[in-house]
């Protein structure tokens, strides 16, 4: 995770972006987290949505990273969409729904695989309090892949961090979109 926050540091770099609010989801949080380190002077804010310091057993992250590779993204589409959205917002929001789908399809196997790989091997735990900008944690109630309890973790150990929670899966974003909006515009917005 380390090396893709790196990467995106450089990208910023090359673009002559000396000062940046942030918010990342899911994956995107934990490349947050690592930016907040690198660039504790040029990160003005960081959103935290749906994410978690430690995504969870190795063995998960191993087993679907196998079947990306022997089955194809096919093969975890179903499952990962269900804990993507509620019940309610995919029937809401179809197009959401088939926008997401559609982006977790058209993923490599192998770039999936080492993406698997680098949440597997993230902890970010012990240096949550190291983070020093102004952060709002995001967290979905009905989260089952980063849940709200890791989120509360979050929100707990990284000084003066805010905490806002939508009734919401994993893709707070899309699954109530101007609730999700209204927390981000707020926070990145006042002083």
């Amino acid at each position: 995770m380390r090396q893709f926050a790196e990467r995106l540091a450089l990208l910023l770099d090359a673009l002559g972006i000396e000062s940046y609010r942030y918010c990342g989801l899911s994956m995107g949080g934990a490349l947050g987290m690592e930016l907040a380190l690198l660039h504790p002077a040029r990160m003005q804010k960081l959103v935290l949505s749906n994410t978690a310091a430690q995504f969870g057993a190795a063995d998960f992250w191993n087993r679907r990273s196998a079947t990306a590779m022997e089955q194809g993204m096919t093969a975890l589409a179903d499952a990962t969409i269900a804990r993507w959205f509620t019940a309610e917002a995919a029937l809401a929001y179809p197009l959401n729904l088939a926008l997401a789908r559609d982006m977790f399809l058209s993923t490599q196997a192998d770039g999936y695989a080492q993406c698997c790989a680098a949440i597997r091997d993230f902890d970010f735990t012990a240096r949550l309090p190291q983070i020093r900008v102004p952060t709002l944690v995001i967290a979905g109630t009905r989260d089952m892949a980063c849940t709200a309890e890791q989120a509360r973790v979050l929100a707990d150990s990284i000084p003066g961090a805010r905490y806002s929670e939508l009734p919401v899966a994993h893709l707070g974003n899309l699954g109530a979109g101007a609730e999700f909006t209204s927390a981000l515009f707020s926070f990145l917005t006042s002083l």
